[in-house]
């Protein structure tokens, strides 16, 4: 039998459909996030797994879960809850993603209960194949989100990588070091990558570096999800702007609100696309943008500049 396609995400290569082996039965079956239908279990299904008695007798479909459950929770029932958000995705999002989930991840020593992904001790790196073990092989995991949760003192951080310079490393969501809660932001991306790509919300892994606070050493290689991520998202849709418009993205000349990782990763990405098609160096590529922070316009005479944010510094009286 051929595999079933989702109709919506069918066509993306993480996308999986189709019915899952299941190992489990009884009340069991029903303490799974994974597995749990609640009464969307058809008749079939009931017998087959032990179910009858352990349900209402009403059997329902995902549309009516989804309407009957505006409010679940995920922890009970992860098929309706990503079908509540992908039927409600513009109002539910703030929820599930930024700011909501930076309550959460604030107020994680009060409200956990179960683990919802790997921690990695940094101090046991001997154990830390182990640690990953626990969730699967490579063949289980198509993608993994990681984040540290640092911010040293709630101060930002410097960063060093093979395609970035020194510059502002972000605080967890602006509110500081977070510690193992900062999981949960890990949790809420992947939440986005599932609606939005389709990835399988199995297939995937959210991990947290446990380096304790204020420990964190500035110089691994990364690629930061709210640096060069959100920069090579914008650039992109700005390619196809100046395609559509026809103009040359070396002519451009840009003006970026917000001056924190997210702006500087934008500027920085167009800058070097700039740079690559006007054969200029970094620094003269970087003279087309502009940033506009907390205390305006960036002045070289500020200064609580951050390493990242000075290069697009502009002289006072220029």
């Amino acid at each position: 039998m051929p595999e079933q396609r989702h109709k919506r995400y069918g066509h993306l290569p993480l996308s999986t459909s189709g019915p899952l082996d299941c190992a489990l039965s009884g009340a069991t079956l029903l303490r799974s996030p994974y597995f749990n239908k609640g009464s969307g279990f058809t008749a079939e299904e009931r017998k087959e797994f032990d179910l009858n008695g352990l349900l209402p007798s009403s059997i329902q479909t995902l549309d009516d879960q989804v309407k009957r459950a505006y409010r679940h929770i995920k922890g009970q029932n992860e098929v309706l809850y990503y079908a509540l958000l992908q039927e409600h995705i513009k109002e539910m999002l703030p929820i599930v993603y930024t700011p909501t989930q930076g309550d959460a991840i604030h107020e994680n020593s009060h409200i956990f209960r179960r683990p919802s992904g790997c921690f990695l001790n940094i101090f046991d790196p001997e154990g830390l194949d182990a640690s990953m073990a626990k969730w699967g092989t490579a063949d289980d995991i198509d993608l993994i989100v990681v984040t540290d949760s640092m911010a040293r003192s709630g101060e930002p951080q410097m960063i060093s990588t093979s395609s970035w310079s020194p510059t502002q490393w972000p605080q967890i969501l602006g509110i500081g070091d977070q510690s193992v809660g900062g999981i949960l932001i890990a949790v809420a991306k992947l939440a986005l990558y599932t609606l939005c790509a389709g990835v399988h919300p199995h297939r995937v892994l959210p991990a947290v570096l446990d380096c304790g606070t204020d420990t964190w050493q500035p110089h691994h290689a990364v690629f930061n999800d709210d640096i060069q991520g959100t920069g090579c998202t914008a650039l992109s849709a700005l390619r196809a702007a100046v395609h559509v418009g026809k103009i040359p993205i070396k002519d451009l000349r840009i003006v970026c609100f917000g001056a924190g990782s997210a702006g500087i990763g934008i500027v920085e990405q167009v800058a070097k696309a700039i740079a690559l098609e006007k054969d200029l160096s970094l620094e003269q590529a970087r003279t087309h943008s502009w940033l506009v922070g907390r205390p305006g316009l960036l002045l070289e005479s500020h200064e609580t500049l951050t390493p990242g944010q000075r290069p697009y510094a502009r002289a006072a009286e220029a």
